[in-house]
This record gives structure tokens, C-alpha cells and sequence, in this order.
């Protein structure tokens, strides 16, 4: 019965949707140390499983920067109403540290809501607000 049940946690944690990963990597709580904390956990240090993540989420991103962009060329309020620089989101280092992940999380425990925070930080953060 054991080997069963590991059989089917293998099998659901192996082929896991990567949306779960993005949804926490955009909760302020969280971020990306979380990700790459259960990903140790699961997969050892320097996972295939990881790099994915990353890889993904990296993707996603520039997919994003690319329809601001189509959007900002063609409406060209929206860039200056941002005040924020295109280049500003770029991965800052190998380790997809944008200026999001870079900040503080809050307290994990303190109630947030995490679309409500997006929304108030649309502006500033505007890809990424999409993207949550």
C-alpha cells in the first residue's frame, strides 16, 4: 500500500502544473525563495524542476514585455504614465532576480490579499500585474 501511494505522489508532484509555482512566486509572502525552498526539498539541490520554473516564468515575462511594448509603440501615453523604464524588469542577474523579487516579503502569516495588492501596484509593476 506504501509503494502505491508513493507511486501516486510521485506521479502528481512530477508533472505538477507550473501555474502553481507562478502563483506563488507573485504572492508578496512568498516570492521566489519559497519556490526554490520546496524544490530543494522535493528535487535536491540544483534541480532540472527549478531551472523550469525559472525558464517559464523568465518567458512569461518577456511574452508580457512584448505586448506592453506592441501596446506602449502604438499608445505612447502608457509608457510615460508608468514612469517606469522597459529595461527596469530585465533579470537583474543569472538568478531571475527582478526588482519585485529583489524587495522585502511581507510577514507569511499577515492576511493579504494578493489581487488587491497587484492592482495598486499596476503602475509600477505593470507586466507583473498582468501576469498575477
Amino acid at each position: 500500500m506504501a509503494n502505491r501511494m508513493f507511486q501516486k505522489f510521485d506521479k502528481y508532484w512530477k508533472d505538477y502544473n507550473i501555474l502553481l509555482s507562478l502563483d506563488v512566486i507573485v504572492d508578496l509572502r512568498f516570492k521566489m525563495q519559497f519556490v526554490e525552498f520546496c524544490s530543494k526539498k522535493l528535487y535536491g539541490h540544483g534541480s532540472n524542476e527549478l531551472s523550469f520554473v525559472k525558464s517559464k516564468l523568465v518567458s512569461l515575462f518577456e511574452e508580457y514585455m512584448g505586448l506592453a511594448s506592441k501596446s506602449s509603440s502604438s499608445n505612447t501615453s502608457k509608457s510615460s504614465h508608468s514612469g517606469i523604464d522597459d529595461n527596469a524588469f530585465l533579470p537583474l542577474n543569472i538568478g531571475i532576480g527582478y526588482f519585485y523579487l529583489d524587495e522585502l516579503k511581507i510577514d507569511r502569516y499577515s492576511k493579504c490579499d494578493v489581487l488587491a495588492f497587484w492592482k495598486a501596484y499596476q503602475f509600477k509593476y505593470p507586466e507583473l500585474a498582468q501576469m498575477a
